[in-house]
């Protein structure tokens, strides 16, 4: 995550950081020991899928570019696939932990919060980074990882020079800013002339929008849309700190500040959610669109004006 929620539609609300859901996170990392391999086959179908759908919808190809990675996170991954044939600057509001670790754990608690910090240092001890990376360098089949230049920032505050990017990217970002429209523009400023920027969020409006704990502890017992209907007792309740945009709010602010956009819904997950859309709930969110209850992942492709 790029920028903590400090404001919008959701300022009065609580938001719900439960002891449950850190709980259920340590015990998510515990559960990927292992798993690296499969979590690097995700990073590089991730980043395929991205060069495909640049290529299809402008004709670009990222091969000895400055690209800039927004959220990079802390294994890095996305940006050192794309390092190992361009130039990766990546920001975010956590970085990994350096030896001796205790000054970085109190200045991510105190950027982030308890929950945010625990997790790195409970990944790092488990020794997930270095696996994950060795992983990575089996699959790309090199003996070392690009060297990434990453930076502490703001989402909302890019300190680089205009036009300082060939294009950037952002994964499971942009629903947690506070203001995605001041960061979209803040991204486009730093593009080239012609450049692209892709960008994919998860909608609040979506079964998931909420990230409520026990979508990750027990999905049974959430109740489908539970944070949007007011007959639940999840109405309006987080488990992050969401901005609570909705589908034309993002369409109207991207097509206003990028030259050329396209959007990529996701036909299989509508699919699936359409299944738990019951008339009674269809009825109880009728201020809602039938295409945001049932669009998860949005794709935004915007290309700045040459």
């Amino acid at each position: 995550m790029v920028s903590r929620y400090m404001g919008g539609p959701l300022k009065n609300e609580q938001v719900d950081h439960t002891a449950g859901r850190l709980l259920e996170k340590v015990r998510e990392k515990f559960g990927r020991l292992g798993h690296e391999d499969e979590a690097v086959r995700g990073k590089l179908a991730q980043v395929t899928a991205l060069r495909q759908q640049l290529k299809d919808t402008f004709g670009v190809e990222w091969h000895q570019c400055k690209l800039l990675d927004v959220g990079c996170g802390q294994l890095l991954g996305n940006a050192c696939i794309f390092g190992v044939d361009n130039e990766v600057v990546g920001i975010d509001m956590a970085l990994p932990f350096k030896v001796p670790y205790v000054a970085d754990f109190v200045k991510s608690m105190r950027q982030c919060g308890m929950q945010r910090a625990v997790q790195t240092a409970v990944r790092q001890m488990l020794g997930m980074d270095r696996r994950f990376r060795n992983a990575l360098m089996r699959r790309l089949a090199i003996r070392a990882l690009p060297e990434i230049e990453t930076h502490l920032m703001d989402a909302h505050k890019l300190v680089f020079d205009e036009s300082s990017f060939d294009g950037l990217y952002s994964f499971s970002v942009f629903q947690c800013v506070s203001d995605p429209g001041m960061a979209a523009a803040q991204l486009c400023r730093v593009l080239k002339p012609g450049g692209v920027a892709y960008v994919q969020l998860h909608l609040y409006t979506s079964l998931g929008g909420s990230d409520h704990p026990l979508l990750w502890a027990e999905p049974d017992k959430y109740p489908s849309w539970g944070h949007l209907r007011r007959s639940t007792p999840y109405y309006r309740k987080h488990g992050l700190p969401v901005n609570g945009w909705r589908l034309a709010q993002y369409k109207e602010i991207f097509g206003r500040i990028f030259d050329e956009v396209h959007y990529v819904i996701y036909e299989a997950e509508q699919q699936q959610a359409r299944l738990l859309l019951t008339p009674s709930i269809r009825a109880e969110l009728a201020e809602y669109s039938e295409e945001e209850l049932l669009t998860s992942t949005l794709t935004i492709l915007g290309r700045k004006a040459k």
